[in-house]
């Protein structure tokens, strides 16, 4: 995985994770299709399992990425003065 596709996955699996019910374990993209997109790409990046069109699970690899996404928010927060989380974004060239 290269560090752009880890930019966008690390974004996108946070948004479902705050988005999105979880239960047990499991995760339930609501039947919004925008949902379930999103969940089939981190599927296919191994992130997470698809069982069924209203559940979802995060594998480890998955629950890895979320935990160190989420130390990085810590640690953005918690140091003002050292910015390590932030994410830029330059232009592409066309």
């Amino acid at each position: 995985m290269t560090e752009s596709e880890k930019t966008l996955l690390v974004a996108l699996a946070n948004m479902v994770d705050q988005y999105l019910d979880s239960y047990k374990g499991s995760v339930d993209p609501q039947a919004m299709s925008a949902a379930e997109h999103a969940v089939r790409a981190l599927a296919d990046f191994g992130l997470m399992r698809v069982l069924s069109s209203r559940e979802a699970q995060w594998t480890d690899a998955g629950s890895k990425l979320l935990e160190e996404a989420r130390s990085a928010i810590f640690q953005d927060i918690s140091s003002p003065t050292k910015r390590t989380g932030r994410i830029t974004v330059k232009p592409r060239d066309v």
